[in-house]
């Protein structure tokens, strides 16, 4: 049934499937189980030895722990089940260990004081691209050693307690058909899976089958299949098993043509996307993505969430209805992680559209999916903090592999929005093109130099680009030259596309649901695609 994975090619993607059957309450109850060994087996192997074994990325977690297993609970369990918890421990241990060896290379890189520490020096100096909040949470757990210890840690394992496993989960990816077995049928999945008997106690478990069938989509029926994962998870305020089912999707043929994608993020606007060739010409006007009616979707969630907190803290601790007010407030979390899930696809979407609509072979963005900020006021804060601009990241490099565009190494963004794309020299920032008056946080950059003026996340697209080319923002003699006509409004109008320029359909399809979002042409130089 499944492929093996040595052999795959191509890539895999999982698309979840919920089940529905009477044998929901075993499923539920073995994952439960489950995450109790696993909590056990992060424990027992939370130590320098065994985290130094799974540095060995080439071999999978349970052949290296496996020999470790202690013999009491292993005997309990059956080894394809238990070899599919002991991977998902080692997974989170090997996340673990990459905080370990970034606090290690912080340590050896800039000293022991978290004051050191830089993640532009790491960019810059040593070309280590890394979450910054990473590196901002291991500073927050050795500022806290010190102040309780009075000496800086020696070793992470000092910092951190053993991880847990929040969300109950068994993968398959050990097992041979002793743990799961599933037919595909044409139009559902026959599954038969290993779980705990009723009456079982922890103790001394006992194991039997239970059949279940589940739907199963059209689009992946025809796809090879990889081995699955089982988790619990709250859908809609239902406790339900969900059966990851991934699929294998074969690689397009990388293109090879002079043209290139460059991404800005911004705040007030979501994304601004260009179009540039290795010549250094600019080869159509930058497009924006907008997003404020969902800004301010996400806004009145989150206040909602705050108006019912102070209800909640208003009320005496021991209050029967604080866990009345917790389910409302997770409710509203749940709603506000979702409105971004599928702001993060529709964003993708676009950008991976655009870069086939230019015939661009290459896809080039700023590092700052993992941006934060302290330092502007609440709402502008609020702005950049809530950006889902890793998940979009995570989600074109996908895409536009199935595609054949390659999304390259996040590009350094230090300086794109202060120097002009023409002459190369520092510029300042205004409120708008009508006022002189520079203002840091202003959206209009002017260069005093040669008089250029443009929108500031155009002038960070366009020196993304010449960095991209040349690697230099401050060389005067290279600069970028737009040479195309404007913009096109046939190319914005979805009544008007040509089917052989641009994927009508799917457009269509990928922006169901957003009411807000209009295709039309703003002006000379500009597109603007709203959310």
């Amino acid at each position: 049934m499944f492929r093996n994975k040595k052999k795959k090619l191509g890539q895999t993607l999982s698309y979840p499937l919920a089940i529905r059957s009477e044998a929901n309450r075993k499923i539920i109850r073995t994952l439960l189980y489950a995450q109790a060994v696993t909590k056990k087996y992060l424990r027992n192997f939370y130590q320098k030895d065994t985290l130094d074994l799974l540095s060995d990325g080439m071999k999978k977690a349970y052949k290296l722990l496996e020999p470790l297993t202690p013999s009491p609970w292993y005997s309990r369990i059956p080894s394809r089940i238990n070899r599919g918890i002991l991977e998902v421990a080692g997974r989170i241990l090997r996340t673990v260990n990459a905080r370990r060896n970034l606090f290690d290379l912080l340590v050896q890189t800039f000293g022991q004081s978290p004051d050191t520490w830089s993640y532009k020096k790491l960019i810059e100096k040593h070309q280590i691209y890394i979450k910054s909040q990473y590196i901002t949470n291991i500073a927050e757990q050795t500022e806290n050693f010190f102040l309780a210890q009075d000496e800086y840690p020696q070793d992470f394992l000092q910092l951190q307690t053993a991880p847990t496993l929040h969300e109950p989960m068994i993968t398959y990816a050990p097992d041979d058909g002793q743990a799961i077995r599933v037919e595909k049928n044409a139009d559902h999945l026959d599954i038969s899976l290993k779980v705990l008997a009723d009456g079982a106690s922890k103790s001394k478990p006992e194991w039997e089958w239970v059949k279940i069938a589940v739907p199963l989509p059209p689009f992946v029926r025809p796809c090879p299949a990889l081995a699955p994962d089982l988790r619990l998870a709250n859908i809609h305020g239902q406790l339900l098993p969900v059966l990851d089912y991934k699929i294998q999707i074969e690689g397009a043929k990388k293109k090879n043509t002079p043209y290139f994608l460059t991404v800005d993020w911004g705040v007030r606007k979501l994304i601004t996307l260009c179009v540039f060739d290795r010549e250094g010409q600019q080869i159509c006007p930058p497009i924006f993505l907008q997003f404020e009616p969902v800004q301010k979707k996400l806004l009145r969630i989150r206040n909602e969430i705050d108006h019912i907190k102070a209800q909640r803290d208003s009320l005496p601790g021991k209050s029967s209805l604080w866990k009345k007010y917790n389910q409302e407030i997770a409710k509203r979390w749940r709603k506000f992680r979702a409105v971004q899930k599928e702001m993060a696809h529709l964003a993708s979407n676009v950008i991976v559209l655009i870069a086939q609509i230019y015939n661009c072979s290459e896809i080039y963005v700023e590092w700052l999916k993992s941006l934060k900020s302290h330092k502007y006021s609440h709402c502008l804060n609020w702005l950049i903090n809530t950006t889902v601009r890793e998940a979009i990241y995570t989600k074109v490099a996908y895409k536009a592999n199935l595609v054949g565009i390659v999304l390259k190494r996040p590009v350094q963004p230090y300086g794109t929005s202060q120097y002009c794309p023409r002459c190369g020299k520092q510029g300042i920032h205004t409120k708008s093109p009508n006022l002189k008056d520079e203002l840091k946080s202003g959206g209009w950059f002017l260069c005093l130099s040669c008089g250029f003026n443009a929108d500031r996340d155009y002038v960070a697209c366009c020196n993304l680009a010449r960095k991209v080319l040349y690697g230099n923002l401050r060389d005067l003699s290279k600069g970028i030259a737009y040479t195309a006509s404007p913009i096109s409004e046939s190319l914005f109008r979805q009544s008007k596309l040509p089917r052989n320029l641009f994927p009508r359909e799917r457009l269509r399809r990928h922006l169901s649901g957003w009411n807000e979002v209009s295709l039309t042409p703003q002006s000379h130089f500009c597109g603007t695609l709203r959310l």
